[in-house]
């Protein structure tokens, strides 16, 4: 199961004339290594990071990236249960 990172918020909103054009490739920086479900009681606190893109002319792109744990809907709870029931039969 896997989910695309997207940018949900960004300053400014459109595109400036003389400046470097949005970068297309900036939210696998937010997830680089994809992301993980995680089985807890509570829920963890938000994290966040920060980063720089070097454009090929030398500008930058400064970055911050938030991540919020939530609740997994019960009906994709129930397909990501089928989803491990079926790699534990077919691996195990």
């Amino acid at each position: 199961m896997s989910f695309t990172p997207v940018v949900t918020c960004r300053y400014p909103e459109a595109e400036w004339r003389d400046a470097e054009s949005f970068p297309a490739l900036l939210p696998m920086f937010c997830f680089p290594s994809e992301f993980m479900f995680k089985l807890s009681d509570e829920q963890p606190p938000t994290t966040y990071h920060s980063f720089v893109l070097t454009h090929d002319s030398g500008g930058r792109s400064y970055a911050m990236c938030v991540t919020v744990y939530e609740r997994l809907p019960r009906r994709m709870q129930q397909q990501f249960d089928a989803i491990c029931q079926r790699w534990t039969r077919n691996h195990m």
